[in-house]
């Protein structure tokens, strides 16, 4: 036979390469993830000096904002900040009548109308969460982006000459409100006015679970940093109150500002939200940096902040969890919503979730990851209760049912409340569990209440000492009507691919070796 050319065999060892890669990766599943952004960063400085006869008045204020999507691979984009700064003269004093119209809308929009001068700062407090959300001056109709925790209060912040005049609304998240208002003011005007504009880098940064978490916020070129622990915690994203993880932290740094040098302090918030099986469905960062200074000859008074608020855009839909409630695993306390479509949000990743029948009821196995530590949970009466693992032991042996031999193992266990115990499988054949009572008769279990994972048998139970698993028996009973059909959804396995991987390139080294033989003989 004539030996093939060198040519060809290298060709065929190419062509078997990106063979084995292609199904390789076919097999990995995509990591594409895209997010939606809502983001905005403002800043605020009023200074006033006065020296003899001769008085100074400044307002400076920035802007940036976006609104756009970015994918898991690029999660940095260049963002424009404006800059406007304002000469002002003051006036005299005057009394105005005026409304003032809020709206809130699930999704963090927020719309603020006024017909009373002199508007300088929005500010939103939420549950212990301190944003600005808006700065600039005389605007009459604003819309903006704002986190509100389930309810806050509003602050509108006028300019009174040379300082500031508040007016506090309470506000709760997708409602409307409106209030009339009197207020007395020293008027202000514009002699002056510069404007500038530069670009900033906004880097979108998730958390990790139950993970310390490091922030940067930089305002007038200082950087401010913390990093922060975390708390777990329940918050409302999308007007649905969901598991959450909630991270603070403080930063204090030296700010240089025009005519004024202050030392600041930023408070970091960042809230990440949980939903079906422990997927991120989104979060919410803030950042709110707060400095005045009083001397003998003038004052200012500085604030600077941002609100980012995330949208993982093909996290499933968040239902409406009908029982929260917070459970602990070895001490680590996780939050776990159970939803009326059975679904699961929790705080804690879901690696199984199976329908069982408990005491005629149905109800809910859950086997949840934290920290790489596997426990079990059962939903049960609308109750949530400890499951435990126990170790069984196990003898194989032949059973006598109703003059018929089957194969069986016979399963002895030690334990109290809900359990859970895995036994390896012996035989192909369709299996069935009995429960052996005190008297030594033997009661089927539900068949809802044991399943299949991995060739092994995982059995859901409120324990007796004994169970036999047997083979090839056919159940003369069947579950009750009212029972849900089995739904168990293993772990996947992350090995696949590269055991793809690891046989093509066997398969290549094979065939290089065998090139070489026929490379060789042909010599």
């Amino acid at each position: 036979m004539k030996a093939l050319p060198i040519g060809i065999i290298i060709a065929l060892l190419l062509a078997s390469i990106l063979f084995f890669i292609s199904v390789a990766n076919s097999y990995v599943p995509s990591s594409n993830t895209s997010y939606t952004i809502e983001y905005n960063k403002y800043s605020s400085f009023l200074h006033s000096e006065k020296m003899r006869i001769l008085s100074t008045e400044i307002y400076q204020v920035s802007n940036s904002t976006y609104y756009g999507n970015l994918s898991n691979n690029d999660k940095t984009v260049q963002v424009n900040e404006y800059k406007t700064t304002y000469i002002l003269t003051t006036g005299k004093n005057y009394t105005i009548t005026g409304k003032i119209c809020v709206s809130t809308y699930a999704n963090g929009s927020l719309y603020v109308k006024t017909d009373i001068p002199q508007l300088a700062r929005i500010i939103v407090l939420s549950a212990g969460m301190e944003e600005i959300v808006w700065a600039g001056f005389n605007e009459s109709s604003i819309h903006t982006i704002s986190y509100i925790n389930g309810s806050g209060e509003l602050i509108l912040q006028f300019i009174n000459g040379v300082s500031f005049s508040n007016i506090s609304l309470e506000i709760k998240q997708d409602s409307s409100v409106s209030e009339n208002v009197t207020l007395t003011l020293v008027q202000v005007k514009i002699s002056g006015e510069f404007q500038s504009s530069s670009s900033i880098a906004l880097h979108v940064q998730m958390p990790r679970k139950y993970s310390p978490f490091t922030e940067c916020f930089v305002a007038n070129g200082t950087t401010f940093s913390s990093t922060e622990g975390y708390a777990v915690t329940t918050a409302y994203f999308c007007g649905k109150l969901t598991p959450a993880i909630e991270w603070k932290g403080l930063g204090i740094g030296n700010l240089n500002l025009p005519r004024a040098q202050m030392s600041g302090k930023a408070n970091f918030t960042t809230l990440e939200f949980y939903g079906v099986n422990g997927t991120t469905v989104g979060y919410v960062h803030s950042v709110y940096l707060n400095a005045e200074y009083h001397g003998i000859f003038g004052k200012s008074s500085f604030i600077s902040g941002e609100v980012l608020i995330v949208h993982v855009t093909n996290a499933p839909a968040l239902p409406k969890p009908t029982v929260i409630s917070i459970v602990y695993h070895q001490g680590v306390p996780v939050i776990l919503g159970i939803c009326s479509n059975n679904s699961v949000e929790t705080t804690a990743n879901v690696v199984i979730q199976h329908q069982v029948y408990v005491s005629h009821a149905k109800g809910l196995l859950l086997m949840l990851s934290l920290n790489s530590s596997l426990f079990y949970l059962g939903f049960i009466h609308s109750n949530i209760v400890n499951v435990t693992i126990v170790k069984p032991t196990v003898e194989v042996s032949n059973l006598t049912i109703q003059g018929k031999n089957y194969l069986a193992q016979i399963v002895n266990i030690s334990a109290r409340g809900y359990v859970t115990f895995n036994v390896s499988k012996v035989s192909n054949e369709k299996f069935t569990v009995f429960e052996q009572e005190s008297n030594g008769s033997l009661v089927e279990l539900n068949s809802c209440d044991y399943f299949m994972v991995n060739n092994t048998i995982v059995v859901f139970t409120d324990p007796a000492s004994t169970y036999l698993i047997v083979y090839g028996y056919t159940p003369i009973t069947t579950p009750p009507s009212s029972t849900m059909p089995l739904s168990s959804t293993p772990p996947t396995s992350p090995t696949t691919s590269n055991t793809l991987l690891i046989l093509g390139i066997t398969a290549v080294i094979i065939i290089i070796a065998v090139a070489i033989i026929i490379v060789k003989r042909r010599k």
